[in-house]
């Protein structure tokens, strides 16, 4: 897929009205998966990358690819195999991530990373092990995790 493609779906699922069903808002291209809606929900197995846009954007299950997501309230639970990119006012990371993850937002909960970690946010709070370098922007910046890099 070209950047030009890729820029096309992503303006399609940015047009979807927020106030839409989830369920009107996912595209599918072989096994990525695109949703947008008002509360987009992630819970198909065997999906590689991810791209979710919404006010409320949960992601359940484990993906094989990379995933990036971006809304009020973000919340990813399944394991990611390789990079995230989440953003939000409300954002947690609970799943591991097994390559490198930037994220941003006022409120950013991260769990175990096995790459690097780029986090800025009003406060911030590590839970799991960062086997990366963490490059850390926040006002208020909680540890109760390792970072061995």
């Amino acid at each position: 897929m070209n950047a030009k493609s890729l820029m096309v779906i992503i303006f399609m699922l940015c047009s979807v009205p927020f106030d839409a069903p989830a369920e009107n808002g996912i595209f599918e291209i072989a096994s990525d998966r695109f949703l947008a809606g008002s509360n987009a929900i992630q819970d198909k197995e065997g999906v590689d990358d991810l791209f979710m846009f919404g006010e409320t954007v949960h992601s359940e299950k484990n993906i094989t690819g990379s995933a990036h997501m971006f809304g009020r309230k973000v919340v990813s639970k399944g394991g990611i195999g390789r990079d995230a990119y989440l953003a939000g006012m409300d954002v947690t990371q609970q799943g591991k991530v097994s390559g490198d993850l930037t994220v941003s937002g006022i409120s950013v909960q991260v769990g175990e990373v096995v790459g690097d970690l780029r986090a800025a946010g009003e406060k911030v709070i590590l839970s799991g092990t960062i086997s990366g370098y963490a490059l850390i922007a926040g006002d208020e910046v909680e540890f109760d995790a390792q970072v061995k890099g």
